[in-house]
């Protein structure tokens, strides 16, 4: 290759032709040659190495002789491109080509000690993705992934979505073929932020019904913890004054009304203990708190009454088993104003809900669980409702979590306001009642949050009116720091053996049998299937089923595992959905269809998904599919369009990276997958995009699903 200033003068005479007769396309072959590695030689002056390579394209697909020089420009071209690969295959074509004599020999060899080294991690990292090509290629001749006509909510799209605030969670089949998802919505477009909510889908994937809890306005209830021996219920309001708080109202048959107290009482001590004014109890964060308790044994009540000098004690008895149900009272107050109050939001704050987790009770309905989360220092209240056979909820049913500490609280029963109760997950044992897995940290008497108690995480079996059986503290696990790193929840998997009563949750193991509760740490063989990520020096990735590890991919080539959730199959195989991070240098890896590994991503370091397919009895993957978005144009035409709304309306600006990162790493993420009535797998995204997993004619049984899908520890 000539250096470019001798170039410029030799076609000097051709420049100026083409500038008096422009139209190339009639210039001789090598007219046309020579122009365009002139063109290369100006753009390797200026380093614009992407038009040199462009050039170069162009110089080869018109028969272009690409020699030593060329060569050499087009690997320091690929190198400051990233592409370690074709930048060390075109250097070892120009020493092929030049001797040890040219000027550019030394540089040629300093260029290759560079990209070598990353040519043989990107051959380690191929070598650690072949486990997963050869199952994809199996896959590609076994199922086929189907886009549904509709997707999401019909008349919105993905802006219509997005706008909505619209988060799926999670989904649960329904009996007539179709499904019901559960996540968050605001159902009134941008200008109201999502609150809980559910939906009701046909077979055909169109919307049936939607509802939404209406934290608000509706009233609900709060129970606080019994014991499986003893229950009786105190009905108290009291209103902060200055000292110990003032009796406001009573409920109805109440005890602590059939024990004498009566409204006007000031409540200075309860078994024994007096209270303070700075007292949890009696902060002055809400003008009215109602309390209703449920205790074991006796509890003792200090009261000064109006006109009467000397305290009274008044003392409200235990209740035998035989004794009847006490029903939990229902006051006028909202649950987002319990929600302010008890974990220190200003009154002010407007919070954001989600559905967390889908309770099925049968011809009775369902249960929802569900938390609002405020902005302001991370405040937030979890809590169920309880829906109607149509799915609607009941009137008067929020419940949030009992205000009671699992731990010790050195002997003492105590009111604790939470900082942050948010509910992980719920699941219904075989008799109706609820295990509970939430946050557990405290609002001290200053409003901030308890020191330590950021680890905490409470597990509560609640009865299926309400009612607290058992409740258990532990601290963070190994498994709880891991999901939290990469933004992933911890979901209840039921054991093999456990019929219904043990889980497993991260590193834990529950067991609610004899209804009672017992946390321990848990066996890496006590679920299905289980994730081990690659640590220290393992090579790989693996699945561990029935004991035995499946490698899946190199640690060299994926990063940030997590499974989502797992179903199995008609041959006794399991279906596990999986998100990771391939190596970039791995994106141009072409797959069974055709298209490269990287296409259609957001962005380079974007969490893709796969579905594997894992045979128990001889530990190896039988096929896999890899689902693509497919929805890289949609997602930049609406992350510039929110972009521009901003800049026209006067509101509050949000960049187009910035929304693209938001669809990247919530919207467009597959993270469900639900068997429905017709055999197929439904895949779905944060914001609702669908496919299809469904078995290809004459494939066999064994990508069928037959069983309803269990949910990834």
């Amino acid at each position: 290759m000539v250096k470019p200033q001798r170039l410029a003068v030799l076609f000097l005479p051709l420049l100026i032709l083409l500038h008096l007769f422009p139209a190339h396309a009639q210039l001789p072959i090598s007219a046309r040659l020579d122009l365009l590695e002139l063109h290369m030689s100006e753009a390797v002056k200026a380093e614009r190495y992407p038009e040199f390579l462009r050039l170069l394209a162009d110089f080869q697909s018109q028969g272009g002789r690409v020699g030593p020089e060329l060569s050499y420009y087009e690997a320091v071209a690929r190198e400051k491109a990233g592409q370690a690969v074709p930048a060390s295959e075109a250097v070892g074509r120009f020493i092929a080509q030049a001797g040890r004599e040219h000027p550019l020999y030394a540089q040629a060899l300093l260029l290759y000690g560079r990209v070598e080294p990353a040519v043989r991690r990107i051959q380690e990292a191929r070598q650690g993705l072949e486990p997963l090509l050869q199952a994809l290629e199996r896959g590609h001749a076994r199922v086929r992934l189907q886009l549904p006509a509709l997707s999401g909510p019909p008349e919105a799209g993905l802006a219509g979505v997005y706008d909505a605030g619209l988060s799926v969670r999670g989904t649960r089949a329904a009996g007539d073929g179709g499904w019901m998802s559960f996540g968050a919505g605001s159902g009134a477009g941008a200008e109201q932020p999502p609150l809980p909510a559910w939906w009701r889908y046909g077979l055909d994937g169109r919307l049936i019904a939607s509802q939404a809890f209406d934290v608000e306005h509706s009233p609900m209830g709060q129970l606080m913890p019994g014991s499986p021996t003893s229950r009786n219920t105190l009905g108290i309001g009291v209103q902060p004054v200055t000292g110990p708080g003032v009796v406001v109202a009573l409920g109805p048959g109440s005890d602590a009304a059939a024990a004498g107290l009566r409204v006007g009482d000031r409540i200075t001590h309860v078994d024994g203990r007096a209270l303070r004014a700075e007292d949890s109890l009696f902060q002055k964060r809400d003008p009215f708190f109602d309390v209703l308790r449920a205790v074991q044994g006796d509890v003792r009540l200090g009261v000064q009454r109006p006109g009467s000098a000397e305290p009274i004690e008044i003392r409200v008895p235990a209740i035998p088993d035989s004794a009847p149900e006490v029903p939990g009272l229902r006051f006028g107050s909202s649950l987002l104003t319990h929600a302010r109050w008890l974990t220190g939001a200003a009154k002010a704050a407007t919070p954001t809900g989600e559905a967390v987790a889908w309770i099925d009770d049968g011809t009775a309905g369902a249960r929802v669980c569900a938390n609002l989360r405020f902005q302001n220092g991370g405040h937030g209240t979890g809590f169920w409702g309880y829906l109607a056979p149509d799915g609607s909820p009941l009137p008067q049913n929020l419940w949030i979590l009992p205000l009671d500490h699992p731990a010790a609280m050195d002997g003492r029963r105590s009111y604790v306001p939470w900082r942050d109760s948010t509910i992980h997950d719920c699941v219904r044992l075989p008799d109706g009642a609820m295990l509970v897995a939430s946050a557990a940290t405290r609002r001290g008497n200053n409003g901030v949050a308890v020191s330590g108690d950021s680890a905490n995480r409470a597990f509560r079996v609640l009865d299926a009116e309400g009612h607290t059986r058992a409740s258990v503290l532990v601290r963070a696990s190994s498994a709880l720091e891991r999901a939290n790193a990469m933004g992933q929840r911890l979901r209840f998997a039921p054991l093999a053996d456990g019929d219904g009563w043990r889980w497993a949750w991260g590193d834990w193991e529950i067991d609610t049998r004899s209804r009672g509760l017992e946390v321990r740490p848990t066996s890496a063989a006590a679920t299905p299937l289980q994730l081990l990520a690659a640590t220290g020096d393992a090579p790989w990735h693996q699945l561990v089923v029935a004991g035995r590890a499946v490698p899946v991919v190199g640690r060299a080539s994926a990063r940030d595992l997590q499974l989502h959730e797992t179903a199995e199959l008609a041959d006794g195989s399991l279906l596990a959905l999986l998100t990771m991070r391939v190596t970039p240098a791995l994106h141009p890896v072409v797959l069974p269809d055709g298209a490269p590994l990287g296409a259609e991503l957001l962005r380079p370091d974007a969490p893709i998904a796969m579905v594997v397919a894992v045979d128990p009895s001889s530990a190896a993957m039988t096929w896999a599919a890899f689902p693509r978005h497919g929805q890289a144009v949609a997602a930049r035409e609406l992350a510039r369009a929110v972009e521009a709304r901003a800049r026209t309306a006067g509101t509050v600006a949000k960049s187009a990276g910035a929304v693209l990162a938001e669809l990247g790493e919530r919207g467009l993420l597959w993270n469900t997958m639900t068997r429905l009535g017709d055999g197929s797998v439904l895949l779905q995204t944060g914001l609702d995009q669908r496919v299809f997993v469904r078995p290809m004619a004459g494939a066999g049984q064994a990508s069928e699903p037959a069983a309803d899908s269990a949910r990834a520890p």
